[in-house]
């Protein structure tokens, strides 16, 4: 299975950063093309299920 990766770098502290977009889970509460996400939890990894719009599902896990 093809595994891909994406690095950001986000002109803002860790901290901060955090502040704004909240836990792993936390996704659904600000992204505007979800409708549904499902975490379990936010610890390293955790799998987040996410469903979005347009009926697509994306499974992502967390690492620290």
């Amino acid at each position: 299975m093809t595994k891909i990766v994406e690095t950001v770098r986000i002109g803002e502290d860790a901290d901060t950063l955090w502040r704004e977009i909240g836990e792993f889970g936390a996704v659904g509460n600000w992204h505007p093309m979800l409708v549904k996400v499902d975490s379990e939890g936010d610890r390293e990894g955790a799998l987040r299920m996410a469903e979005g719009r347009d009926g697509s599902r994306q499974t992502s896990n967390q690492y620290g």
